[in-house]
């Protein structure tokens, strides 16, 4: 395969990825690597898709952290050991979280997870048993125990 045509597929393949989704960097790099297109073939392209405007980290995490946040309900540290894993900096990572959480607060969150609980299960707070599983349910979703504490807390005392 010729240069030229190299470069061509590899910028087809690029493309196609970014219709159906926003990438990160990291991830487009890996999956034009895993075709496999040269190093210098991918970094040209990658390069070519950020001058377009079509390869941006920053819109790329918001998008991801609005999209776990919102429809999955993840917590803040989930969401950011998604978004470090997908290759976001530092620097991104932390004005996104902030971002975030000035749409739709962290406990807003976990009331709406327990909202949703609690209309399957009406003891769910009473029982001690299911209370602790909720808490692992939550732990797992990116929430950190005192946040989680605290609103189940203010939850019990609303229904009193």
């Amino acid at each position: 395969m010729t240069q030229k045509s190299e470069r061509i597929k590899a910028e087809a393949k690029a493309f196609r990825l970014l219709t159906r989704r926003a990438h990160s960097e990291k991830e487009l790099r890996a999956k034009l690597t895993a075709v496999p297109f040269s190093k210098d073939i991918v970094d040209d392209v990658v390069d070519k898709c950020f001058r377009l405007g079509y390869l941006n980290d920053e819109v790329f995490a918001k998008q991801r952290a609005r999209s776990l946040a919102l429809n999955r309900l993840f917590g803040d540290l989930k969401i950011s050991a998604d978004l470090k894993e997908r290759g976001v900096s530092s620097e991104i990572l932390q004005g996104t979280i902030i971002q975030i959480d000035s749409e739709i607060d962290e406990m807003d969150r976990i009331r709406k997870l327990i909202e949703k609980r609690r209309r399957a299960n009406e003891t769910l707070l009473s029982d001690e048993r299911q209370k602790a599983r909720l808490i692992r349910n939550l732990l797992s979703r990116g929430f950190s125990l005192a946040l989680i504490r605290k609103t189940i807390n203010e939850e019990e005392e609303a229904i009193s």
